[in-house]
């Protein structure tokens, strides 16, 4: 049945070999480019800058703002994908953790102090301890863990692919496709129907990220004769099922229809751009870690906080500036 009779003396494999396609598959989507995309460097200081704007009290546009989070949750799914391809358990779980609840640990600690300081309470706790912890003292740190539980959760599904018969077929993607384009109108509309507590409904409002990183990080490992079309395709999904929940929820459907372009955007357009862009996409992180007590700190000016876009230029200088000298200091960078 196509197999060749073994030689004079050689074992009997009863087992038939992998077809060979389905192993240059995943040696394929094993060796997706993993160099550095300048492009994504470039949109992860836009989406910085537009995550600032968001938190900036009375600002105008801050549901356009808020792509900037989608951008952030989108991209990391699918660098998780493509991390989880090639890295062993240990070594993934490993820099997730270093990446993700290290520096959310670290600035915890930060702001419950700055809380206690302030005689605030250390974290909200009407929803419950373990609520008001993955909340914690400052809402914005709900990114980090809810960031390290998708990473957790694309493990498996990357290795699943992986190790299936035909890694680079269009099942996997089509399913997810699929799933991204359901669960932006389904979780609108949970989002009305139940009022959940933070930091529940800023995971559930996240939620889409998940499939919609899965989807494009599969597009991604396609033929490159079908990978530009796959990616289109998945952001035309997203767009219409954005669209369709507009009516009734515009801020999500702004959010995911621009967070997702401009993902699509940075992968089918990798650009070398200048060492800086790098450099200064590499305090992302740090910038918005620190940027809710800059904030803060400057609204206590009022020369500077009662017009928004001095709050917002000096916010977003004080917290660039703050990171660059912060992760000069030895150690300090592994929160950062």
């Amino acid at each position: 049945m196509g197999y060749s009779l073994p030689t004079t003396g050689a074992p009997l494999n009863p087992t038939p070999p992998r077809p060979r396609k389905a192993a240059a598959d995943a040696a394929a989507i094993r060796s997706v480019n993993s160099e550095r995309n300048d492009t994504v460097d470039a949109l992860r200081l836009v989406a910085a800058c537009a995550i600032i704007w968001f938190h900036l009290d009375d600002a105008p546009y801050r549901r356009v703002a808020y792509a900037g989070l989608a951008f952030f949750l989108i991209v990391s799914v699918v660098f998780h994908f493509r991390s989880a391809l090639r890295e062993p358990w240990p070594a993934y779980w490993s820099k997730r953790w270093k990446r993700l609840l290290l520096p959310w640990a670290v600035w915890f600690v930060i702001y419950a102090t700055a809380n206690l300081a302030f005689h605030k309470p250390v974290i909200p706790t009407e929803a419950g301890l373990l609520a008001g912890v993955l909340a914690g003292p400052w809402i914005g740190l709900w990114f980090l863990p809810f960031a390290f539980l998708t990473g957790l959760l694309i493990f498996p599904m990357a290795r699943c692919v992986a190790g299936s018969a035909r890694p680079q077929g269009s099942g996997w993607w089509l399913g997810a496709t699929a799933c991204a384009a359901a669960t932006i109108p389904v979780v609108s509309l949970l989002r009305d129907a139940v009022i959940l507590p933070a930091p529940w409904a800023q995971w559930l409002q996240a939620s889409p990220s998940l499939p919609l990183g899965l989807a494009l990080g599969l597009a991604q490992t396609a033929a490159p004769e079908v990978r530009q079309t796959r990616i289109q395709v998945v952001t035309g999904a997203a767009l219409v099922a954005s669209a369709l929940v507009a009516p009734f929820a515009l801020g999500m459907a702004l959010a995911y229809s621009l967070g997702v372009l401009a993902t699509s955007f940075a992968l089918l357009r990798p650009r070398k751009l200048p060492a800086w862009v790098g450099t200064a996409s590499g305090l992302c992180l740090g910038v918005y870690l620190v940027h809710g007590l800059v904030i803060s700190a400057l609204k206590r000016i009022p020369a500077i906080s009662s017009h928004v876009l001095p709050w917002f230029a000096g916010t977003v200088i004080v917290s660039f500036a703050l990171i660059w000298v912060l992760r000069r200091i030895p150690g300090a960078s592994k929160a950062l």
